[in-house]
């Protein structure tokens, strides 16, 4: 069997033909936690939406999505729609949002095994999911089966989503920021929980977020993302203690400290989509750059075994 459950190859996303994501070639592996971070608007959700080939009115692929060793990008809608929620699930970024705020939580997981052939009862289907909160720790199970989401916190709900994207046993579970909106104390509940589900269950996950201390919490290995590209991926520890990429170092430089001082901003915004980007996407804002990184022909370099980068400056000397 191969070692990755999912792997991209050249992908890319287009809106009205302008690139989202650009040349992403990434590869998870069984049983493993991909953490994928950047800023807002660098393109992460757009990716992460077509592992599933979730792309909205004007958007088109380019390049191969491998599930399993089937190939996602250009399977019929049916295929589809059984891997979706069965074989892979994800988790919302505002769980509260996403629930039918008319439907208890008990019809939240009845009709998700209903769509994928559950031919049992209202009443296996609430056993079924009280067992699946109960493994992630959740108590009180059929209280919370009676409940509508408006009824339970923000935190509650999105423990919840997750014990719901776990009904039907996928194998992959994709995170859309399912922890920025949470306090403190319910995004290390959520981290928890994944975790939970990675070392009981063997479920493989990709986690994308705009926080480095949530990625770094959760995941076993780092990509980061900027401009619609991939710029530099490594196992989490070495990632977080050995950065390479100007933008990763400023990612982390501008995580709080304990007392919660920020060391350093970053300056000004991730590039727009409306234009063509050219060298490497983090130009405009590195205070390492050089005349040649606007024509640098992007593309990871190895650093060391499992640590790639994307940086002319590397490209150069070996070294940053």
């Amino acid at each position: 069997m191969n070692e990755s459950i999912i792997e991209t190859k050249n992908l890319y996303v287009y809106y009205n033909d302008i690139p989202i994501v650009r040349n992403v070639s990434l590869k998870l592996k069984r049983g493993k936690i991909l953490g994928i971070v950047g800023e807002s608007g660098c393109g992460k959700t757009t990716l992460l939406r077509a592992l599933m080939a979730l792309g909205t009115k004007g958007e088109r692929y380019g390049g191969s999505v491998l599930f399993n060793g089937r190939e996602i990008i250009g399977m019929d809608e049916n295929s589809l729609r059984e891997l979706r929620g069965r074989d892979m699930s994800m988790v919302p970024q505002n769980a509260t949002a996403a629930m039918d705020p008319t439907g208890t939580i008990s019809s939240l997981f009845y009709e998700t095994l209903r769509s994928h052939g559950f031919k049992g009862s209202r009443g296996e289907s609430d056993r079924r999911a009280a067992a699946i909160m109960e493994s992630l720790m959740l108590e009180n199970t059929q209280r919370l089966l009676k409940s509508y989401p408006f009824e339970l916190s923000g935190g509650m709900c999105q423990r919840i989503a997750i014990a719901a994207a776990m009904v039907n046993s996928p194998s992959l579970i994709l995170g859309d920021e399912p922890a920025s909106a949470l306090d403190t104390v319910n995004q290390a509940e959520v981290v928890k929980e994944l975790k939970r589900l990675r070392d009981e269950n063997g479920v493989s996950i990709i986690l994308i977020s705009h926080s480095v201390g949530v990625v770094a919490a959760a995941a076993d290995e780092i990509a980061v993302m900027y401009g619609g590209r991939i710029v530099e991926t490594a196992s989490k520890d070495e990632l977080i203690s050995s950065p390479l990429h100007p933008y990763t170092k400023a990612l982390i430089d501008a995580v709080p400290d304990m007392k919660g001082n920020i060391s350093k901003g970053l300056d000004g915004e991730p590039p727009s989509f409306t234009k063509e980007l050219l060298g490497c996407p983090f130009y405009d804002r590195c205070a390492e750059r050089k005349d040649e990184c606007r024509k640098f022909e992007f593309d990871l370099k190895k650093a060391t075994d499992g640590h790639y980068v994307g940086c002319m400056l590397f490209s150069e000397s070996g070294d940053i």
